[in-house]
Parts: structure tokens; sequence; C-alpha cells
């Protein structure tokens, strides 16, 4: 009766003919510009016009596409290989979360004779039947990897020390071996499989270069990290730490490595062509401000890097590489560089109460009598004996210890000969321990020894190693008024647990008393550290060695200036060399031949200081 009579049955029944709505979607392709077009129509009749009539060549297209929801991409262009790489992200990220929220109360194994044991038992709290699934540090990318693999990295820097060499590499999708594989039409990151393998092969090949011969130095440990950037090519960051008898220090070993030069066609014809393929940055600048690096009308790579004739070190020691100008300049612009060139050098001859004149390619001749030469390790404690001479027998002689400094330019320095001059010095050695910690650090991700091991320039070291009579240098401004300020040359007269007796040493407030307590300290943003590290110490060092900055300002009567390699600078040099304040009473040490500060060279009669 009801499929007969009822119209609702009917058109039930007539659904059943119509083709499934959830499976298909209409596409309209255009807007029409007139608004009312499609509007509820007010006449009795309609009238329609067909365009072109029965001719079948003019060919229009559809104003409405029906496209079925069968799953398949219906437009995959450049970018594919981004959406899936996303899209997979977003699955592994979702099976982490769902596993992370439910791993406590829904997720839990155990064996079927487990379960009947604890039903016989009368266990009823199904929450302690079964056990927890907690994602290893084999999972690729869980928290438990990531930590492992941090702190793997900090125990290879605790042992070697900071790394000596950051190495990239980047796939070139130009090689044959990726360009032949390709099918016509196809583009190198349409075979992300084939990209990966070819990667491999070579990065391989360049770490048995590396690590294996020892292209670049013997490589003690490495670490690197592999990433996939750049419509997906891989790229690999890389850092080496090298043995100490390869490690860089000065500026000619950096040009062996490093060069920000164009290597010429008569001597390196492969490496010409190569260079400027692929190592060149830009356009940019005013040749080029529609540049993607352009922000504000600069470069944010600071390019181009000024003209330099000698690598230097630049801020934080990231070097400044050699780049010469190949341009001849006109006479007028050869004068003024060689007028600086010359004053430059004048600071260099000041050297105690007499004026050197300079020899050729502005070299200043050293008297033998101020220089001395490395013949072995005995020759650090004959240079001590001219600065320091019977140490053992002037404790607690407060104008013995104003009037001799040593200065060089590295804080490691300084550690190293504080450390024997305070063995030799007389009396009972007190070693005061800090406390270390990092700002902000609840996880205790860094390991102590790391945090003891951090000996920054404006930080006293971990064990600070004091004896009475021995002068320190303050680290920080407590007291300006009272002459307490950073760089103040202090004797130390009593060590406490808390607190330090000393008697000031220069400036208008020699001879007062002071007591110096423990305080926090903490590293400026520039120390290049990933972290802000607070240590608990005596704001003091030992000044029988200090920075040849510190020194500045100063004039010291019995000066030695150590130096193991380069100066930073030209101003660097004559500040040392114009501290003391007569040739007699100034000693150069030199470890081994090298020019000093950029440019200029300090010889003696017979050999380069």
């Amino acid at each position: 009766m009801l499929h007969r009579c009822n119209p609702y049955v009917e058109n039930f029944k007539q659904l059943a003919q119509l083709p499934n709505v959830g499976e298909c979607r209409l596409l309209l392709k255009e807007r029409p510009i007139n608004q009312p077009q499609y509007n509820l129509s007010s006449a009795s009749q309609v009238a329609a016009i067909i365009v072109g009539g029965d001719d079948e060549s003019i060919q229009r297209g559809r104003d409405i596409n029906v496209i079925r929801h069968d799953g398949n991409l219906k437009k995959a262009g450049r970018l594919l290989q981004q959406y899936v790489v996303d899209n997979y992200m977003k699955i592994e990220s979702g099976v982490l979360r769902w596993i992370r929220q439910h791993q406590l109360k829904d997720i839990r194994a155990e064996v079927y004779q487990g379960l009947q044991d604890a039903l016989h038992v009368g266990e009823t709290k199904a929450e302690n039947v079964g056990k927890r699934t907690i994602l290893p540090s084999t999972f690729i990318g869980s928290r438990r990897d990531m930590t492992q693999r941090y702190e793997d990295g900090m125990a290879i820097v605790l042992r070697d020390g900071k790394p000596y060499i950051f190495l990239t590499m980047t796939c070139n999708p130009s090689w044959t071996e990726i360009t032949s594989e390709l099918l016509p039409f196809q583009t190198p990151q349409d075979r992300p499989d084939l990209l990966t393998r070819i990667f491999r092969s070579k990065f391989e090949q360049l770490k048995d270069n590396v690590i294996n011969k020892g292209v670049l130095g013997k490589v003690k440990s490495y670490m690197y990290v592999t990433e996939f950037q750049k419509r997906g090519l891989p790229h690999v960051h890389m850092l080496l730490f090298l043995d100490s008898n390869d490690k860089l220090r000065d500026p000619e070993e950096y040009d062996s490595v490093v060069r920000a030069e164009i290597p010429k066609l008569e001597s390196e014809p492969h490496l010409h062509v190569a260079v400027p393929k692929h190592m060149i940055h830009g356009p940019c600048g005013v040749l080029n401000e529609s540049s993607p690096c352009m922000k504000d009308g600069h470069c944010k790579k600071r390019y181009p890097k000024e003209f330099l004739d000698e690598t230097r070190r630049g801020n934080d020691s990231y070097p400044q590489y050699r780049r010469r100008c190949s341009v001849c300049s006109d006479g007028y612009d050869v004068a003024c560089h060689h007028h600086g060139n010359l004053i430059i050098a004048e600071f260099l001859i000041r050297i105690g109460d007499g004026v050197e004149p300079t020899k050729p390619d502005d070299m200043v001749k050293i008297p033998p009598q101020i220089a001395i030469p490395w013949e072995g390790e005995h020759s650090i404690q004959i240079f001590i004996g001219h600065i320091f001479p019977q140490l053992e027998l002037h404790g607690w002689d407060a104008s013995y210890m104003t009037q001799r400094a040593i200065l060089t330019p590295k804080n490691d320095d300084v550690q190293k000969l504080n450390d024997i001059l305070i063995n030799q010095f007389p009396g009972e050695e007190h070693n005061f321990l800090s406390f270390d910690e990092v700002e902000g650090d609840t996880h205790n991700l860094y390991q102590q020894e790391l945090l003891n091991s951090i000996t920054q320039g404006g930080l006293p070291p971990h064990i600070l190693k004091l004896k009475k009579g021995a002068p320190l240098m303050l680290l920080r401004n407590l007291d300006p008024r009272y002459g307490l300020c950073n760089g103040t040359r202090l004797l130390c007269h009593g060590l406490f647990m808390n607190m330090l007796d000393v008697e000031i040493l220069t400036g208008s407030n020699a001879g007062k008393r002071a007591f110096l307590p423990r305080i926090k300290l903490k590293t400026s943003a520039s120390s290049g550290l990933p972290f802000v590290l607070r240590r608990k110490q005596f704001p003091v060092r030992l000044s029988f060695a200090i920075t040849i900055n510190k020194s500045q300002g100063q004039t010291i009567p019995n000066v030695g200036i150590y130096l193991t390699r380069h100066v930073f600078s030209h101003g660097q040099l004559y500040v040392a060399l114009s501290s003391g304040v007569s040739q007699n009473s100034t000693k150069v040490h030199r470890l081994r031949v090298y020019s000093i500060g950029w440019g200029a060279t300090v010889i003696t009669d017979n050999t380069q200081l």
C-alpha cells in the first residue's frame, strides 16, 4: 500500500537510481559577471541562445566540472615532494601524540597467562596489570633519541674541546650520476630515491678523504647531521675535531684551507671554473637590490666583503679571509695607503726609550737583548727568570709584584703561565672550587664536568689556586669609588672559605685593604655559549700573567711579552711593546718562527720573531 500510494516512499525509491552525492564534488569554473544571472526567474517563459549553433569548431570550456572523491591526487606539481613529506610528518606526529596521550591508560601489554594470574589473585584495578609503552632512543626523533645525541655531542666536546672545522656538503642535482638516470620531462626533485643514494655515496667518499686520509689534518672525532632542504636535496653539516698538531692557529694556516678568492686560471684551471659556478653569492647590493638576501638596502649576509691583503681574526674569533683587490689604484690612493702602513710601523718601533728604523716590507728590527728565542721547554723558565727573578724570596713584597707582569694575547696562555708561577711561589696553596649551573636548566642536561671546564675571559677559573702574598686581578666592578674596579691589581693577605683579604696595588687607592666575597657571575651574550653560565666564585684571577687587553693604559717597569701565536692587530702589538719603560726591562719570548700582527713583522738579527 505504501509503495503505491505514499508519495514520500516513491521519492525515496527514486533516490536509489541517483549517484551517491557524497562521492562527487561540483566545481564552478568562474563566477558570473552579472550577479542576478542565476536568480529565480519571475517570467513564465525563458529563451536560450546557443552560441555558435551547430558549428562544432567553436570549443568552449565547461562551466561545471564533476570530480569524484576517489582519493587520487588530481594536480601534482613541483611541490609534490613537500606535500608528501608534510603529510607523512603529520601522520607520524599524530601517532606519537596518540601514544603519548594514551600510554598511561589505554596502551598496556600483557601475556594471557599474566591476565589469568591477575584474575586469580583478585586484582580489580586494570592499571596494575601490564606495562607502559615507552619510546626508546632507537626511535628516530623521539625525546630520548635527541637527548642521547645531545649528550654524545657534549661528551665529545668535553674530551676533545671545541670543533675546529665546520664543513658543509650539499647535493648537486647536476651530477652526471643523477642526470643520466632521469626519464624525459623528469627533474631531479621527482626522484628523491635517486638523490639520496647518489648523495650518500658521495658523502661516504668525502668522509674517507677527510677522516681516513686526513686531507684537512688528523681528525680525532667528528659529528654530523643530515638535513633535507632546497626542494628535498640532502645537506650535511659536519664538525671536525682535529689533533692538536693540525689545529689552525695562524692566518697562513687558514689560507691553506679556506680561500675567499677566485683561483687563477693558469695554476688551477679546474677550481677556476668550479668556484664561480658553485661558490659565488649574489649578485646583490647596488647591482641587484631585489635579491632575496637584501633587507633595508643591505645584504643580510654582509656581502660584498671588504678587501683584505691578509687574513685576520674578526669579532668572536671569526676569521676575515684574505680578499685582495685585483684592480690597480692610482698614485694618490697608493700613497695614502703607504702612509697608513708607515704610521702603524711607527707604533711598533716605540720599544722602551729608543726608536729603531724599519727594514723593507715594514719589518722592525728588535735588539737581540730583548728577544728570547725558543730553545726547548727550559726557555719558558729562562723567560720567567728575567721577569720574576728570585721569586721565592719576594713573597708579600707589594712593590716587587707591582713592577712585574707577563703579557700574552690569549687567556689559555695566561692560565698556563699563572699555574707555573703559583707553583714556584712560596707558601701553602689553597684551592677554591666554584659552584656552576646553567640559568633556567631544570632538566640538568649539561654535565657538571662540562660546566667546570668553561674558562671565559671574564670568569674566574673553576679551581682557583691561591697563596698568601700572591698578586691578583679583580674581574668585576665592586666599588669604583673605593678603587675596586675591573682590572685592579691586588695582593692577597688572607684566605678564608667565603672571603679574601686583599690590598689594592694600583691607582689612587693603592695601599688600602678590602674584603672580597664570593659572588655569582654570569657569562655575557657574546660569549659564544648556547646558554648562560652562572658561576659562584671569588671574582679574581692570578695576575702574574695578564692579557694584553687588561694591560692597556698601564706602565709596567719589568714586562715580558709571551707570544705563542699572532696577535690580533697592530694596535694590540703596540700596547704590549709600549707597556715597558726601557729596552733592558722588556723581554719578548716566542715559540716558533712567525709574523707578529697582520702584515707587520718583528725580526731579530737572525730570525723572525
